[in-house]
C-alpha cells in the first residue's frame, strides 16, 4: 500500500512542478511597459493565461490521477482483504523516510 501512496505522491509532485513552471513562465512574460500603462489589465492577462492552462490541462489530469489512485487502492483492498497500519504512538516514526 505504501508503494501505491508514494507513487501517487510522486505523480502529483510532477504535476505540481509542471504547474509551477507554467506560472513562472507567465510571470516572467509580464510586459513591463504594459504593466506600467495598465497594471490591472496586464496582471489580469497573466491570471487568465494561467487559469486557462490549469483548467484545461492540469485540473483534468489531477482528477484522473485521483480516480486512478482510488481504483488502485480499492483493488489492493479487494485483493488483500485488509489494510495494514503500523501500530505506533511515535508521530516521528517515519519522519526521515523519503
Amino acid at each position: 500500500m505504501d508503494k501505491l501512496i508514494n507513487a501517487h505522491i510522486d505523480e502529483l509532485d510532477g504535476l505540481t512542478d509542471e504547474i509551477d513552471a507554467i506560472v513562472e513562465d507567465a510571470v516572467n512574460g509580464i510586459d513591463i511597459e504594459a504593466l506600467v500603462k495598465n497594471p490591472t489589465a496586464e496582471l489580469q492577462r497573466v491570471i487568465e493565461e494561467v487559469k486557462k492552462v490549469f483548467l484545461e490541462e492540469y485540473a483534468p489530469q489531477a482528477g484522473e490521477l485521483g480516480i486512478d489512485f482510488a481504483k488502485k487502492i480499492q483493488d489492493k483492498i479487494d485483493k488483500d482483504k485488509t489494510i495494514k497500519v503500523d501500530d505506533s504512538n511515535d508521530p516521528n516514526l517515519n519522519k526521515d523516510e523519503k
